[in-house]
């Protein structure tokens, strides 16, 4: 085994000027210079030979020497530094403890034994009440049974009536589907989105594009600015305040008959009010004079009666021209009015009423196409929903990737997300209860991280070391 010195030596200094100063003056070697019991010097070497030899106890020949000890102490920095933790906090042999108080804990004081050896037996037995929500869980009971309610602060063990639950199934074309476990994605689903017929699903579509009169969507460039110019807009538009024959706009109002100088419906077919028409558009015969109170069809003049009867109307349906009798002769009665659909007569009202109605009324022209709802998934050419030219994938922005840093909706952006003008930019600091502390990841305060620093450490070195916490101790090998 090599003959090595060792030198003790302890840092009195500081930890960025450590003074070392030897703890024994004298080397190994010097140190166990010493007579036996029959007062003849021993070898020193031998006594060292010795020494070492009850020092390693055996051990193996890769560590039978401080330096094979140092380097594997060296190589193992952990079970060091546990070491100085260790020995920074063991306590003093001498140390004392003060006796207990009622504000710190501490050793129980000779006064207080004789208190507490003094009290009576029995004396703070304590007595757990049976009043409502006091009372502890009941004995007996069997697997699978729960508490239940039976009284006021009383339960009872009891089976559980509902512990299963049935598979969620998914609305068909005629059935309506029902609540229940949802399905498992499978691996690798992680994207999709559960549907409504109870399969999990890729989304249809990701990205927003302009919203329409049709179809909700992003709002346009265009329809900000009208948005944003609506305050002018609406400038001297009339206020609420302002009334209409004195009747506020703040409100609904029901404006009467002679809000607006209209006839009044107590008049309509009243004697000296105003005639009404019927479905056809015609006076009711009830509202006609008496003398019109019958009118009588003819295929044309011609056929008429050779005399007439007063009072009545006679119609040649093939002028639809009317007549009525005078005594001696047929005469017309109004040649402005006659119906019919040629340049000289007059249009029917019921036809002319249906033909305004239906002017008035929103419809596709003529010659249009039925209108067909297009659907993203179709794939037959030929088929009226097929979308033409539609793309294989849209950017988030609808055009160009790069101007949201290549990021597309629920691929590596939340489906959820909004984008806006605004751009985010990263505080610099970020307090530190925005970070959740747990068992193995605590703060360190400055100090606590001083006193760290400042803790001792054991050195095994050929070389006294250039910085040192105050206290630490170097076995200098030489």
């Amino acid at each position: 085994m090599a003959k090595e010195r060792v030198f003790t030596y302890r840092n009195t200094g500081t930890a960025e000027s450590p003074v070392w100063e030897k703890w024994f003056q004298k080397t190994v070697a010097d140190a166990v210079l010493m007579s036996d019991s029959d007062s003849e010097e021993k070898n020193i070497v031998d006594y060292i030979d010795e020494k070492i030899a009850d020092l390693i106890g055996g051990a193996p020949g890769a560590y039978d020497t401080l330096k094979e000890i140092a380097d594997y102490i060296a190589d193992h920095a952990e079970m060091a530094e546990a070491l100085n933790t260790a020995i920074t906090n063991k306590a003093n042999k001498d140390h004392g403890h003060n006796n207990a108080t009622q504000s710190s804990s501490g050793f129980m004081s000779g006064s207080d034994k004789a208190k507490l050896d003094g009290v009576d037996t029995g004396a703070n037995n304590y007595v757990h009440p049976s009043t409502s929500g006091n009372k502890h869980i009941p004995s007996g009971g069997s697997s699978g049974q729960i508490l239940r309610w039976a009284s006021d602060g009383t339960a009872v063990w009891g089976e559980d009536k509902d512990t299963t639950y049935s598979p969620f199934n998914g609305a068909e074309a005629g059935n309506a589907g029902n609540a229940g476990l949802v399905p498992a994605p499978a691996a690798g689903d992680q994207e999709k989105y559960l549907k409504a017929d109870g399969t999990w699903g890729e989304p249809q579509n990701t990205t927003y594009g302009e919203a329409t009169s049709g179809k909700p969507g992003l709002m346009s460039a265009e329809d900000k600015e009208k948005l944003d110019g609506l305050d002018d807009q609406l400038a001297g538009k009339v206020p609420t305040s302002r009334k209409v024959n004195s009747k506020s706009l703040s409100a609904d109002i029901t404006l009467n008959a002679s809000d607006v100088g209209a006839i009044p419906t107590s008049q309509k077919g009243a004697a000296g009010g105003v005639a009404e028409l019927d479905e056809t558009g015609k006076v009711p015969s009830s509202q006609l004079p008496s003398y019109v109170d019958d009118v009588l069809e003819f295929d044309n003049q011609a056929v008429f009666p050779e005399a007439g009867e007063a009072g009545k109307i006679y119609v040649a349906k093939d002028t639809n021209k009317t007549y009525r009798w005078t005594g001696t002769a047929y005469v017309e009665i109004s040649s402005s009015i006659a119906l019919g659909e040629t340049s000289s007569t007059a249009y029917r009202g019921d036809r002319g009423k249906a033909a305004y109605e239906h002017s008035q009324a929103a419809h596709a022209p003529s010659n249009a196409e039925a209108n067909v709802q297009s659907d993203w998934n179709v794939t037959d050419t030929g088929s009226d929903a097929y979308i033409k030219n539609k793309p294989t994938s849209l950017p988030a922005n609808g055009g160009n990737s790069a101007t949201v840093n290549g990021h597309t909706v629920a691929s590596n952006v939340p489906a959820n997300a909004k984008f806006t003008d605004t751009v985010y930019t990263h505080p610099t600091t970020h307090a530190a209860n925005m970070i959740t502390q747990d068992a193995t990841h605590r703060f360190v305060s400055d100090s606590e991280k001083s006193a760290w620093n400042a803790k001792a450490n054991i050195y095994f070195a050929s070389e006294l070391p250039a910085s040192a916490p105050v206290g630490s101790v170097c076995f200098l090998i030489d």
